[in-house]
């Protein structure tokens, strides 16, 4: 959605997760503003969370002016926030600090790389949890939804045994051994 741009609210922030610096494309320039199609990397799952619907999206970057400048230029300040995470510890803690700048308890959370993401694939689970009822809880809470992976430095969601509390954490090397992937709902 470009800047200026406005809809009525549908109660739905994103978090997209763009505080990596790219470090392995021995570039200076950010991995996220890379461009691709003309576009830089960020921009498409920035704008796949307006076209599907979400009001507010707040990019979480590590403090680089190149990404506020871009995004400034091509959303505007009103619904578009960035959440910087200093120091960069992770995914988990990304989106630990995204979180704490949302408007909508319903909440996507995206990785700022993933040029592919369509608005339409969004649209699609958010519908798919709404019909379902498969979004909230009976007594309002959200549901939490996390896939695991066995793959080293990927976030993995824990809830307490009291469900009053998702806790984000990254472990480097994290080993699940049962199977290759594994889908825990709260």
């Amino acid at each position: 959605m470009a800047k200026g741009a406005m809809t009525s609210s549908t109660g739905l922030s994103a978090i997209v997760l763009a505080a990596g610096k790219g470090t392995r494309m021995k570039s200076q320039l950010p991995k996220v503003l890379h461009p691709l199609c003309g576009r830089p990397l960020l921009e498409y799952p920035v704008t796949a969370a307006f076209e599907a619907g979400a009001d507010q999206v707040v990019v979480v970057t590590s403090g680089q002016p190149e990404i506020t400048r871009a995004l400034t230029e091509r959303y505007g300040d009103e619904r578009n926030h960035r959440r910087v995470q200093e120091p960069p510890r992770g995914t988990g803690d990304a989106v630990r600090v995204g979180l704490g700048a949302v408007k909508h308890a319903r909440t996507l959370i995206l990785y700022g790389d993933t040029p592919l993401l369509r608005a339409q694939d969004l649209s699609g689970l958010i519908a798919a949890l709404d019909v379902a009822g498969k979004s909230w809880r009976s007594d309002g809470r959200p549901r939490v939804a996390v896939r695991l992976r066995a793959r080293p430095a990927r976030p993995v969601g824990r809830r307490s045994r009291s469900a009053r509390r998702a806790r984000f954490a990254e472990r480097p090397g994290a080993r699940h051994p049962r199977s290759e992937r594994r889908h825990v709902r709260g």
